[in-house]
């Protein structure tokens, strides 16, 4: 009786640290997967981005690689990626999802969970969380 007691209590004081569902071994990425993302086309996003910045959202369209045109560039890596869907573009920070090339995977579909961000210049671009490539579009 007295053993699981303390059992009760330590898993108590230890659980709120590893969020709902998650278990012991759950690194970022299992606690990110329960985050909650927005869906929404990029053209809401871009239209005000400011009223989005730092918000989780999701957005599904088509890899366009390093071709962002009418896009500006964030200028955060030398790697950074475009996401496009019917109602605009927005570049991604960081390197392109693994097993996609910037140049001969243009226009596969993928889905990209990730934060709004803006940098200082007011340039808007994703933060990516996870990509999912082969759903999007």
């Amino acid at each position: 009786m007295r053993k699981s007691f303390y059992l009760i209590m330590v898993i108590a004081l230890v659980a709120p640290f590893f969020g709902a569902g998650a278990s012991l071994s759950a690194g970022p990425a299992a606690q990110e997967a329960g985050a909650r993302y927005e869906k929404m086309p990029l053209k809401t996003l871009l239209q005000n981005p400011a009223a989005f910045q730092h918000r989780k959202v999701l957005v599904a369209g088509v890899f366009r690689g390093w071709q962002g045109k009418g896009v500006e560039n964030p200028g955060i890596t030398r790697s950074d990626w475009v996401v496009e869907d019917a109602s605009g573009a927005i570049y991604v920070a960081g390197a392109p999802p693994s097993g996609l090339d910037p140049v001969k995977d243009l226009g596969r579909p993928l889905t990209v969970r990730g934060t709004l961000e803006i940098t200082a210049k007011g340039i808007p671009y994703l933060k990516v969380d996870t990509v999912e490539i082969g759903k999007g579009k």
